[in-house]
């Protein structure tokens, strides 16, 4: 049982995610949207049009994450983190797409090695012009510009004022709901903004309590989450050629900032269990490699197996590769490549390279989280 030593809900919802979108491609975009899988799977596919929102999850989830991961760390200790956490199974998840692909992808799925080359920088998706091997790294390109903006808080010891940014930069995500400038959303992330703000804001409130503004920022958060969304959802609708229900989607925000309200509130530690943690140190590896190989297995195996177990039979090996790659590349990889980053002589002291914290006046703590001693489960 959960000893709160550790969010095992969050790492529950982790792998639910990434196994949302795993349905998503291969129950209904690789056929449906793409062209890239033979195989229809029309019981699956209302459910599955929808998994797509579960990267929408996974900006939330980072929001809470990644803001507790900078609690009593210096910027150097973060920076390490986060290279440590991306780069070991991205190199393998990413070399075995390029190889599986350059053997069988064919016309359908092409790769050269200038792009594999360049995909193994995990920079190159910063360009407007990148060409990944994998569609599913947009989100790390994403992912890794949210690190840069908390990292710049930290290197300017700006990180106890972080409430101040957040509301900012939700401001500017409101404005440009109706701004038409590619450049500044793209690198200010502002299409996702609210989630990673919204997910900020419940580790605040789960670290220092409620406040009218703290409740104030959540609710605009997700009012404007809702706003970007739905203006996704139009394009989403073309390229897909789909009908998507507006009311599924506003009503996956209100669910997924509920759960996220009881885990903030502590409602949740009761459902917590260690083996949730095994479950969602999966979710990063599968996450990576499942989309393209698995287009290429349904390929293939379509003339030979039942559809159904063939998707079945091909998650279960995208779930026991990512166990493989978890254990014997990214956790060893990645502590290696962490204590090493971490341990390099420094060539001088750098500002803010002291462990921050966020304070609050009048919240009575600072870098500790209140009564617990909790872990990120990164």
């Amino acid at each position: 049982m959960n000893t709160k030593d550790r969010f095992y809900e969050i790492d529950l919802l982790r792998i639910l995610a990434a196994l949302a979108v795993v349905l998503f491609h291969y129950g209904f975009r690789g056929y449906a949207a793409d062209s890239l899988s033979p195989v229809a799977f029309p019981l699956l596919s209302p459910a599955a049009r929808y998994g797509y929102l579960g990267v929408d999850l996974f900006f939330l989830i980072s929001g809470f994450v990644i803001l507790m991961s900078a609690q009593g760390r210096t910027v150097r200790q973060f920076t390490a983190s986060r290279i440590a956490r991306l780069y070991p199974a991205f190199w393998l998840c990413c070399t075995l797409s390029f190889l599986v692909m350059w053997q069988w992808g064919g016309a359908i799925l092409p790769v050269t090695a200038p792009q594999y080359l360049a995909n193994m920088t995990l920079v190159e998706g910063f360009s407007r012009f990148s060409n990944p091997i994998d569609g599913v790294y947009w989100s790390l390109v994403v992912e890794i510009k949210f690190y840069i903006l908390i990292g710049i808080l930290m290197l300017l010891s700006q990180l106890r004022r972080v409430e101040w940014f957040l509301a900012g930069w939700l401001a500017l995500s409101a404005v440009f709901l109706r701004v038409d400038s590619w450049t500044i959303r793209f690198y200010l992330i502002l299409d996702y903004a609210p989630l990673f703000v919204g997910g900020a804001m419940f580790f605040l409130i789960y670290k220092q309590g409620l406040s009218r503004g703290r409740m104030a920022l959540i609710a605009l958060s997700l009012v404007i989450g809702m706003a970007h969304a739905l203006q996704r959802l139009g394009h989403a609708q073309k390229e897909l050629h789909v009908t998507l229900n507006p009311v599924v989607v506003l009503g996956a925000y209100l669910f997924f900032y509920a759960l996220f309200f009881a885990i903030a509130q502590r409602h949740t530690q009761r459902w917590g269990y260690r083996w949730f943690v095994a479950a969602g140190a999966l979710t990063y590896p599968l996450y990576l490699l499942h989309q393209n190989i698995g287009y290429i297995l349904l390929r293939h195996g379509a003339p030979l197996v039942q559809r159904h177990v063939l998707l079945a039979g091909i998650v279960l090996l995208m779930l026991a590769a990512s166990w493989a790659i978890q254990v014997w590349v990214e956790k060893p990889l990645g502590l290696w490549m962490r204590r090493r980053l971490e341990t390099a002589p420094p060539a001088a002291m750098i500002p803010g390279d002291a462990p921050p914290t966020i304070d609050h006046p009048g919240s009575g703590t600072s870098g500790r989280l209140a009564g617990h001693g909790a872990q990120v489960p990164e």
